[in-house]
């Protein structure tokens, strides 16, 4: 039988995973966004390939052209 404390573990554990997955999904995203962009793809295209908003794109347009200065 497990504790109260055996189950809150158990979700606080499912709880980090869930988020570092959620992370990990974001940053894959963002940097496939940042190799479209390298390749000349438009923010049409690049917002319907991987579901970023026009917003999000243009924050990585800005940051990836900072980067390159």
């Amino acid at each position: 039988m497990a504790t109260n404390f055996e189950r809150m573990l158990d979700r606080w554990l499912e709880k980090t995973e869930r988020r570092g997955w959620e992370k990990g999904r974001a940053e894959g995203l963002k940097a496939t966004a940042v190799r479209l962009m390298a390749e000349g793809m438009d923010d049409a295209f690049i917002a319907r390939v991987t579901g970023l908003s026009f917003d999000e794109i243009a924050r990585l347009r800005q940051a990836e052209q900072a980067r390159q200065k």
